[in-house]
């Protein structure tokens, strides 16, 4: 596929995303599977194209508050049909959560804008027969160049990786990681922790064997940062400071935030007040 097919590729779909608060990102199916172990390998021939969907701080805006408005029922449950590539009916209360459900629209709306296309959409959310995730989308937000994922490897120079008596310039305390499983955690150069990697869709017969892969941005300047960020999200994810280890450009509003710090099972309520703006 040659630069303008790409290139028309990503301004159709870009066009699309912004006006719901989301951006794309472009990749190489290749440059995931060569990190990712066996279990989350995704079995597409060599070079497959791939896309990236990132949802900005505006998408509660932009998406999913008109979807709320436009698709919200007389009953408690959704009974919205949506048609997916096949044109088969998918009953929303199959996805309990709204936000899950709107996503789903967003992403066929989009597959559609490129009806000579055959695509397959991976959602964040999906998962396989043993509950494991479809897809690692923090690696896939590294490798598409999007955002910087953080694991806590990067506290460690290459020679401390393999002996942890090896001295360092830059030591950094880590006796809080002893024996636990610490989750890696990615930043957006703009947005710091005010986002959500939320799928992606893989162009089925489509190489991009001349795709250039970009490199993802370090956003952190210190090892002591990089700690920061790893103690608050894996003990402290719940206030939201680890998405402010930077300044970020825009955060998500106050109503978003309430939202997500709604428990689920009292989310419905909320929806409703949104709606009737109580």
């Amino acid at each position: 596929m040659s630069k303008n097919e790409f290139d028309f590729i990503y301004k159709t779909f870009n066009c699309y995303a912004q006006n719901k608060g989301l951006e794309i990102h472009l990749f190489n199916i290749d440059w995931y599977n060569a990190i990712v172990g066996p279990k989350f390998f995704l079995n597409y021939p060599a070079n497959t194209l791939a896309c990236l969907v990132i949802s900005q701080p505006s998408m509660f805006e932009k998406a999913f508050i008109p979807f709320i408005k436009n698709h919200w029922p007389s009953e408690d449950k959704f009974s919205l049909e949506l048609e997916d590539k096949e044109n088969e009916p998918i009953k929303s209360n199959s996805f309990p959560d709204p936000l899950d459900t709107c996503m789903k629209l967003v992403f066929n709306d989009m597959a559609k804008l490129l009806p000579d296309h055959e695509m397959d959409i991976i959602h964040d959310f999906d998962m396989t027969y043993m509950r494991r995730p479809k897809i690692l989308m923090q690696t896939a937000g590294h490798v598409a160049g999007a955002v910087y994922m953080y694991r806590k490897e990067d506290l460690y120079t290459t020679a401390q990786r393999t002996d942890p008596a090896a001295n360092s310039p830059e030591q950094v305390e880590d006796s809080w990681m002893e024996g636990k499983k610490i989750f890696p955690v990615c930043l957006h150069p703009q947005y710091g922790g005010w986002f959500a990697l939320r799928g992606v869709i893989i162009f089925k017969g489509i190489s991009c064997v001349s795709l250039e892969k970009p490199v993802p941005r370090e956003i952190l300047q210190s090892k002591e940062q990089i700690k920061e960020l790893l103690e608050l999200y894996n003990h402290h994810w719940k206030n939201n400071a680890f998405r402010d280890v930077i300044t970020a450009t825009e955060k998500y509003s106050t109503l978003q935030q309430k939202y997500f710090s709604t428990p689920p099972a009292d989310r419905v309520q909320f929806l409703k007040c949104i709606i009737n703006e109580c």
